[in-house]
């Protein structure tokens, strides 16, 4: 019942995912990113019913650099959710992850139906709603949207230094954002110091209302506020996440937020990971523990 999509499914595969998101997204993501051979398929005769992606990526954890699948892209029909097509594939697609990679995260947005496969809550995000009146005016000094990858790349490593749990990063990856970005029709603008160093970028969506910040990585409180500020200028409010490892109400007070749960993980092999780490955890919690440091992973896919 369950097949890996070929590529005369693309188009039907197109309609599902047009129900959720933009037009631009879904034109980049079958451009530039969709693989026939990671996509799961259900179908009804010639028509997908069910579907589901596994993205695979390198994440850094606890001074070690590990793969890891993640599953996303879950829709079922609305027709077909009855039939337990979703459990089915989730049953078939997890047999498989098991033996593939050392752990598997999901979006905790489609994980009810992975909870009986030990999946557990790792990361959650802070969510903020931010208005013009709660940030003073900064100068725009700095601000441009003109920022080499390179550069890209080295404020990322140097800001996840805080972190664990987050997702490798090199100048490919930033490569395929800035495409994605330009498919997307989202904004990229970097804060650069009087010494010409980059200390802070933001990718955003003008499209939105509320305006959303898809990301913020930063080296320094400075960077940060000059960046949201530059936002500010152009909506009257704006909304973001930060990991919950951030602290925002350091530098603004009146910034309130809610936290949310945003990624649940499973440990595939408890076995093998405590060989690879000469630890001895007993549960996929305490591998994100080992470190003492906050986790933050920022991945559509």
């Amino acid at each position: 019942m369950i097949k890996k999509a070929q590529e005369n499914d693309i188009r039907g595969l197109q309609e599902l995912y047009a129900k959720t998101y933009s037009p631009q997204f879904v034109a980049h993501y079958f451009t530039s990113v969709f693989k026939p051979f990671n996509t799961y398929v259900i179908k009804d005769n010639t028509a997908i019913v069910s579907t589901l992606a596994v993205h695979r990526h390198p994440v850094w954890l606890n001074g070690k650099k590990i793969n890891v699948s993640y599953l996303n892209f879950l829709f079922t029909a609305y027709e077909y959710r009855s039939l337990n097509y979703t459990e089915t594939m989730i049953s078939e697609v997890m047999e498989e992850m098991i033996y593939n990679d050392l752990l598997t995260f999901i979006s905790c947005a489609d994980a009810q139906p992975f909870i009986s496969w030990d999946f557990h809550n790792i990361y959650q995000r802070k969510s903020y709603l931010l208005s013009r009146n709660q940030l003073p005016v900064y100068s725009q000094f700095g601000i441009t949207a003109d920022v080499p990858i390179g550069e890209l790349t080295n404020l990322y490593q140097h800001f996840m230094c805080y972190f664990d749990g987050y997702r490798h990063r090199d100048k490919d990856y930033y490569q395929n954002k800035l495409q994605e970005i330009s498919a997307t029709g989202r904004k990229l603008i970097g804060c650069f110091n009087r010494q010409n160093d980059l200390e802070g970028y933001l990718i955003y969506d003008p499209k939105t209302d509320p305006l959303e910040i898809k990301e913020i990585i930063y080296l320094n409180s400075g960077a940060l506020l000059k960046l949201l500020s530059y936002v500010l200028n152009q909506a009257r409010v704006i909304k973001f996440t930060l990991s919950a490892g951030e602290n925002l109400a350091r530098i603004i007070p009146t910034a309130i937020y809610n936290t949310n749960d945003q990624l649940m993980v499973r440990m595939n092999d408890l076995e093998l990971f405590n060989r690879l780490y000469g630890s001895d955890i007993k549960s996929v919690s305490e591998a994100f523990r080992m470190s003492g440091k906050p986790v933050n992973f920022n991945e559509e896919y």
